[in-house]
Parts: C-alpha cells; structure tokens; sequence
C-alpha cells in the first residue's frame, strides 16, 4: 500500500491509503475500468494507483500507459509478461484481471500474495471457479466484478421488494429476443469462452436475480444453435459491429466471410428459485426481423416491469427512477456512498471502489468468489441439462456432481 497526500477544492490537505494496482489485459472491458479509474481520480477517489499494466501486445499496453499517464501524472510499467511483471514489480498490492480466460491470470496473481479482482464470468467452468478460490491466500482478497446488481434500478427494485410493494415474489419472466449474425472473435467458440450468451450475457442476469430473489435450486433447459455460422459483413442484416472488422483485418488471411462457431444462439430456460419463485427465461440471438423483450417479476400483490422501468402496486403506477429518490433518503450515508460512492452510478466505479474497500479495510467484497461461482453454476446448469435432457439441481451442480458440459473445457484447457 501507498499513501498519497490529496488537495481538496478547498485546499484542505487530506491522507488517503492507495492499492498499488497492475492491469492485466487490454482490450475492451479493460478500456472501461481504464474510464472508471480516470472518474475516480477526478473526483477524489484515488484509492488506486495503477503502477503497472500487462499485455501479450506491447502497443495495446503502451497505449493504455500514456492514457493513465494523462490522469493520474505517473506512467504504470509496460509488461508482456505475467511472470516477469509479478516477479519485477514488487509493490503490487492487487491484479485487476481484464482478459477473456482469468485462472491463468488470476492464479499466479493469488499465489504471489496479491488481491485479485476478475472480470465476469468468474469462470467457464465451476472447476475453474473453484481452482481460483482455493488459490486465494489468508487475508487476500478476491472479487467479481460484476455490476448487474449494482445498478440504481436494481437497487430501487430490491428496496421495493424489501418492502413488500409487491407481496410475494412468485413469477419472473425474463425474455432477449435479438437476431445477433456477426463475428465476435472468441466469443463464439465454446473452448475459448465457456459457452454462448447464456454464461456471457446471462450471468449479469443471474447476478441480478439472485440478488432479487434468493438461491436458484433447479433448472431444466433446451439449448440450440440454429445458426452454425457468423458473419464479417452479416449479408441478411449489415451491421456495423468495430470489433468483427477489426478481427478480419488482423486474423483472417485470404476471402473469407464466415466462420463456424459451436455455442448456443438460443436457449429456453425454466428455474425455480427458493421460496418456490419459478422463473421463465428466453434468450435468442437467431430471432430474425423482430426483435423484443420484456422483464417482469410478479408478486401476490402487484408487480416490477423491470425493463419499463415501472412498478405497479397497490392499484398504483410508479416510476422506478421515482421511487429511486425515496430509496436514497431511506440510507444511511455509509451505505449510500457504498451503493453510489462520490455519487456515481457507474457498475464499473462502485465495482471498482468496493473492491478497492475491502483491500484496503480487509472487509470481504459485495461479490466474492462464492457469489461469483454461484452465478456460474446457474449458467453451468443449463447447459448441462440441455446436454442431459434433464432437470439438473444446482447442488449436483455446485458439487460438480454433474459436469458432462463442463468435461470437454475442462480437459482441453487443462482447468
């Protein structure tokens, strides 16, 4: 740890405990901890100060250096080495994981007596996830950075149920209906990745329903993919995604257009929840022409149109954002600034700071390990029981009891 010496507005010289923090990886998600970092600064809260960063491409890791450089007037060393990194740069107190697989960062990270906070999904498998909790040293800390829940609707929608504007939850219905055709790199390969929009896009959601609702104890799911292929310039919708250009221009050699790809497009899921609260979940990305969705939690006594933004109780309607107002005067100030610190409702800021916290106050983060396995276990499960044919429960899951799905990852990576 560090102490630097900070000028208010005022003038008012103050002292604040910093993380000494390494940036492993460099592409688009760390570009958005990069943003949430540079907020912090501005705004007083410099709990970080990020003295290295590390990527197999020393231009993507130098381009980051100067960008840092601008806001925080001291340049992080350059690595393309994770071993020379934490064997060189003695003063790192924390490694912020930002790269697609975490066990090969995370590990060697815990294992040098460093905190770690890792990107979502924790894992692709549960035996991923559980190698890395097993590496984490006494006193270390491991967090997810996850911000589903930490959103101000999630918030407010939490608070409303807390109070019982709804009654009893008992029904959720959660449906994406997108048509999705290009390319997006590794995020379409099943070894490279885990598994499809269920583990990628659905873990924020199984983060934010845990959150609202409690344990998952059962699923039963159909997982297809109607779309064995991905498009650089999709021919039935043009679209105008940076990324699939920029991976064709740099990967591809030769007139290729298309590429096979092996997770799911779509799944159909059904979970039931502790206290009997049954979810409906439909997630497609191979829905052509039209496209919706909806998100709508009832209870016994009215219900949350979550992506409305609504809540209807008591015969009445309200907004979210309004009741969003009465949520933040029923706080305490300690837990209002833990739930938006310096007035940010940016996830990455809170889930940044908060990480940043529980170094610093050796408390344990809002989302640790167990939370983030526990969000891959649903996603886990319903892979593994569209393999089975079969309600899976999320105990033989979490025990890896049940890992047909997870086998083959797990033995190609060497996990």
């Amino acid at each position: 740890m560090s102490t630097k010496i900070i000028l208010t507005e005022g003038e008012t010289r103050m002292e604040m405990q910093q993380v000494n923090l390494a940036i492993v990886g460099c592409g688009w998600i760390a570009d958005r901890h990069i943003e949430a970092y540079q907020w912090m600064w501005e705004n007083n809260l410099k709990y970080f100060n990020i003295v290295a960063i590390c990527d197999l491409m020393e231009d993507a890791a130098k381009l980051r250096a100067e960008r840092i450089d601008k806001f925080q007037e001291m340049r992080p060393q350059v690595y393309t080495d994770l071993e020379r990194m934490l064997s060189q740069a003695k003063d790192i107190d924390a490694v912020d994981v930002c790269t697609h697989r975490h066990d090969v960062i995370a590990i060697p990270g815990l294992e040098a007596n460093k905190n770690v906070t890792i990107e979502k999904p924790f894992g692709f498998t549960i035996k991923e996830c559980q190698n890395v909790m097993n590496a984490v040293k006494p006193g270390k800390v491991l967090s997810i950075a996850e911000g589903m829940r930490r959103t101000p609707e999630a918030r407010t929608a939490k608070w409303c149920i807390d109070k019982g504007m709804i009654g009893k939850p008992r029904l959720l219905f959660w449906n994406e209906i997108s048509w999705w055709t290009h390319y997006r790199d590794w995020r379409h390969h099943k070894l490279q990745a885990g598994g499809g929009g269920v583990l990628d896009v659905g873990v924020h959601f199984v983060n934010l329903w845990r959150y609202l609702l409690g344990e998952a104890e059962e699923v039963f799911a159909i997982t297809r993919t109607f779309e064995p292929y991905k498009y650089f310039e999709p021919p039935h919708r043009p679209y105008n995604y940076p990324y699939t250009k920029i991976y064709k221009e740099t990967k591809v050699e030769g007139p290729i257009d298309k590429i096979e790809v092996d997770v799911e497009d779509t799944a159909l899921s059904f979970i039931k929840f502790e206290n009997d609260v049954l979810l409906e979940w439909t997630l497609t990305s191979a829905a052509p022409r039209k496209e919706f969705g909806y998100q709508i939690l009832y209870g016994s006594e009215g219900c949350i149109d979550y992506g409305a933004g609504k809540i209807y109780s008591e015969g009445k309607e309200y907004e979210l954002s309004q009741l969003r107002e009465e949520m933040m005067k029923s706080l305490d100030e300690e837990t209002k600034e833990r739930f938006f610190p310096g007035g940010s409702t940016s996830q990455f800021v809170v889930e940044l700071t908060d990480f940043a916290q529980a170094v610093l106050k050796k408390r344990k983060p809002e989302i640790d390990g167990m939370e983030g396995m526990k969000d891959v276990a649903v996603c886990m499960a319903v892979y593994e029981s569209s393999a089975l044919n079969q309600l899976v429960k999320l105990s033989d899951i979490e025990s890896r009891k049940i890992e047909n799905y997870q086998r083959e990852i797990n033995e190609a990576l060497g996990i």
